[in-house]
């Protein structure tokens, strides 16, 4: 009897695994270049077009951003997001403001996550450099992909 009840737990263990969602995760980054943009130039707001994030299988994303100033500084380097249900119309006014505080001639590594709140892209509309005198230099921003894969 013990043997035949570890059989029908064996069995339903086994029954409910396979019906389990067993698709993986994938993950990978996608990084825009700004090096040689007029982001470098010392206090400054770059505009930026057509760096866009597709956050639609995702419920967070997360930012990563590398910087060096030219000069000894630790001014803020602000970045700008807005959020798209349809990847046409974006806010007007970004509702994310990402803040980065510069080390001098030191890299700057930094990242964050943001909840994506439903918006199916993200899009990076504007860098901010606050210094008057240093350059923003080796500039990159990317965001990681977090998706369930079949």
């Amino acid at each position: 009897m013990k043997t035949l009840f570890k059989v029908v737990a064996l069995a339903a263990f086994a029954l409910c695994a396979t019906l389990t969602d067993t698709k993986a995760q994938s993950y990978g980054f996608a990084n825009f270049d700004l090096s040689g943009t007029p982001t470098t130039a010392a206090a400054t707001t770059t505009t930026l077009t057509n760096l866009f994030i597709d956050c639609r299988n995702m419920q967070n994303v997360t930012l990563q951003t590398v910087f060096v100033m030219s000069a000894s500084s630790t001014t803020n380097i602000i970045y700008k997001i807005a959020k798209s249900i349809d990847k046409v119309n974006f806010e007007t006014v970004p509702s994310i403001s990402w803040t980065n505080t510069a080390n001098g001639t030191t890299p700057v590594v930094a990242t964050t996550t943001i909840a994506t709140g439903g918006a199916g892209w993200m899009k990076l509309v504007s860098v901010q450099n606050l210094d008057s005198s240093a350059v923003l230099t080796n500039t990159s921003f990317g965001y990681g992909i977090k998706v369930r894969a079949p």
